[in-house]
């Protein structure tokens, strides 16, 4: 099996099973977690790290997210507001406490043809 297909196997749960895995990545700052759950392209914004990518590719997104946990590791994590926005499309606010700040996380997660999920929007922003 590929790489490619071992993340789309990844991808194959409910939205109830990803929102789960995010709520977790986040709350434990595991990088690898989260960038397996994102679109193979996806936008990434970290305004505290000057970090804005209307179209970047999940691995390189791994490598900034491992990065940006190592700077401001994890304290809290909680959902504020999930809904969809159309048939295909789920959108996520959360907070992010880390040690030494607090971020406002902002997600779209869509749903494939093949019923696979992404995180196609990654927005961190410093409260």
């Amino acid at each position: 099996m590929s790489k490619s297909e071992a993340n789309k196997s990844d991808h194959k749960r409910n939205i109830n099973e990803i929102a789960g895995l995010i709520e977790s990545s986040f709350a434990k700052g595991n990088s690898k977690l989260l960038e397996s759950l994102l679109s193979d392209e996806l936008e990434l914004v970290i305004d505290s790290e000057k970090v804005e990518f209307a179209k970047i590719q999940r691995e390189r997104a791994g490598f900034i997210l491992s990065s940006f946990f190592k700077r401001n590791p994890p304290v809290e994590f909680d959902y504020v507001n999930q809904g969809n926005t159309s048939e295909t499309l789920r959108y996520s606010v959360g907070n992010y406490k880390s040690s030494n700040k607090e971020f406002l996380i902002y997600m779209l997660i869509k749903e494939s043809p093949d019923h696979t999920f992404g995180i196609k929007t990654l927005q961190m922003r410093e409260n």
